[in-house]
């Protein structure tokens, strides 16, 4: 996914994924994404953020080939 917005800063990559996270600018932000990270986590999956070619942010989820084999190991 990514977008062609201001992007995220690089020192506000983990504080993203916190439930209602507030920017120094006194903005309230949602769960949206803590969901989203506590989501792929129940599938042992990953998510990523880097830049996006578009100017924003580029958000790369990655899931294990077969996710019922590694909810059992």
């Amino acid at each position: 996914m990514e977008d062609n917005g201001p992007g995220i800063p690089h020192a506000m990559e983990d504080i993203i994924f916190t439930d209602g996270y507030t920017t120094k600018n006194g903005e309230n932000h949602g769960i949206g994404l803590a969901i989203v990270k506590n989501s792929i986590g129940l599938l042992s999956g990953e998510i990523y953020i880097d830049r996006s070619y578009l100017g924003g942010a580029r958000f790369t989820l990655v899931f294990p080939k077969d996710i019922k084999a590694e909810k059992e190991a």
